[in-house]
C-alpha cells in the first residue's frame, strides 16, 4: 500500500511539473498549432496521462485499503491469485490485432477500397475473485475471443450514373471453459469437470446502389 501511495504521489507531482513546462515552453502556441494555447501539446498530453495514472493508482490503493478488494481489482483488471492451484496473476490476458486498408484506382472513374480488421483476445483465466484478490478453483477457466472483418467497396461511373458496390464479411469466434467440478459428484464422477462454451458467428452483407446526383431530381436505387 505504501508503494502504491508513493507511486501515485510521484505521478501526480511529475504530471503537474510537466504541465507547467508544456504550457510555458515550446513553439506550438507561437506557430498557432495548439488549439488550447500550450507551448508543447505533446508534453501536456504526457502530463495528463501521468495525472490520470496517479488517480487510478491512488483510487485502487484506497479501495483495497478499505477492504473493497473487488472494486480495487477492477481498476487493475483483477490480478487474481488462485491458492488452490498455487497460481498467481491467473487472469492475465493478451490482446493483439491489425487493421489494414488498400485503395486501387482501377481506371479514371473506377476505384476499389479493401479493408481488413482482426483482433485476438486470449485470457488465461477468469477475472473474478471471492475474497480479496483470491479465489480457489480446481481448474483454469480460459477465454478465447477472435474477430475478423473484411470489406470491399467498388465505386465507378456508368455513363452519367454513379455505381457503388459494398461488400462485408464478419466472423466472430468465442470459446470459454468454466470450472464445473462442483457438479461432478452429482454426476457420479470423481474428476475435475469443466463446462465448455463455443460460439461461432458469421455475417455477410452485400449492397449495390445506382444513383444520379447530378440530375434535377437526384435519386438513388439499390
Amino acid at each position: 500500500m505504501d508503494f502504491a501511495k508513493f507511486t501515485a504521489e510521484t505521478f501526480k507531482d511529475l504530471g503537474e511539473k510537466l504541465f507547467v513546462c508544456g504550457h510555458v515552453l515550446g513553439t506550438d502556441r507561437r506557430d498557432g498549432v495548439s488549439p488550447f494555447g500550450h507551448g508543447d501539446d505533446a508534453v501536456v498530453a504526457v502530463s495528463m496521462l501521468l495525472r490520470i495514472g496517479s488517480e487510478i493508482v491512488s483510487g485502487c490503493a484506497d479501495l483495497v485499503g478499505s477492504g473493497r478488494y473487488y472494486a480495487g481489482a477492477a481498476l487493475v483488471r483483477q490480478l487474481v491469485d488462485d491458492p488452490a492451484r498455487r497460481a498467481s496473476n491467473v487472469s492475465r490476458s493478451r490482446r493483439s490485432g491489425q487493421r489494414a486498408m488498400l485503395g486501387w484506382q482501377i481506371a479514371e472513374s473506377w476505384r476499389a477500397d479493401f479493408g481488413l480488421t482482426t483482433q485476438w483476445l486470449n485470457v488465461r483465466d477468469s477475472q473474478y475473485a471471492f475474497r480479496g484478490l483470491q479465489r480457489s478453483t480446481t481448474r483454469a477457466e480460459p477465454h478465447d475471443n477472435d474477430f475478423l472483418a473484411a470489406t470491399v467497396a467498388v465505386r465507378g461511373k456508368l455513363g452519367e450514373l454513379d455505381l457503388t458496390s459494398a461488400s462485408a464479411y464478419v466472423t466472430h469466434e468465442l470459446r470459454s471453459i468454466y470450472d464445473a467440478t462442483a457438479r461432478a459428484s452429482a454426476l457420479g464422477l470423481a474428476i475435475h469437470l469443466g463446462f465448455e462454451e463455443r460460439r461461432l458467428l458469421r455475417l455477410a452483407t452485400q449492397e449495390i446502389r445506382l444513383s444520379d446526383p447530378a440530375s434535377r431530381r437526384p435519386w438513388v436505387a439499390g
